[in-house]
């Protein structure tokens, strides 16, 4: 599933120029923002819209809020069962200035998710985050995602059952 979401920003006081620490301060924002990914399907709806809206530039929280209930009740629809759970781990990252107070973050990233009675499967995906410095941290003006390079799979047991993968798993905490 695709999913395109912009909202054009409002003006932010922000770092007036660049510098790889504000860089490296959006990158990790980002890789937060990837990880709320894998936790909003644990929360209720109203914590999740509450993170979403607090990750979100004030200009780009309403539309975020909507997609984000609209991806929720599709995976809940699909999953009647509950029980979801999705890992989520960046395996790369790539980080570009736009401007004073603003930067373009993409990560190429694995997710895997699982849920009884289904056999769990990966996505591999890249996302674009387009941050704007607002509220004095770095919030999400837009995203967009898609599938990414997808290694091959080598040859080897077939895939475990939801019952083995969460067995297996079980007291496993998440990385972030």
């Amino acid at each position: 599933m695709t999913t395109n979401v912009t909202v054009t920003p409002v003006a932010a006081t922000a770092p007036k120029s660049a510098t790889a620490a504000d860089l490296d301060a959006a990158r990790d924002a980002a890789q937060r923002y990837l990880a709320l990914a894998g936790q909003v399907l644990s929360m209720t709806e109203g914590e999740a819209v509450a993170a979403q809206r607090e990750a979100s530039t004030d200009a780009a929280g309403p539309a975020l809020v909507d997609d984000l209930r609209r991806r929720l009740a599709a995976l809940r629809a699909a999953f009647p069962a509950g029980g979801l759970r999705y890992r989520v781990a960046p395996l790369a990252v790539r980080v570009s200035s736009g401007g004073a107070g603003r930067a373009s973050v993409e990560l190429w990233y694995v997710g895997v998710l699982s849920a009884p009675t289904f056999a769990p499967y990966e996505e591999w995906r890249l996302s674009r985050y387009e941050l704007v410095w607002e509220r004095g941290e770095w919030r999400v003006a837009a995203e967009s995602s898609g599938p990414g390079p997808r290694p091959a799979s080598p040859p080897g047991p077939p895939p475990a059952t939801a019952r083995e993968f969460e067995s297996v798993l079980d007291g496993f905490t998440t990385v972030a």
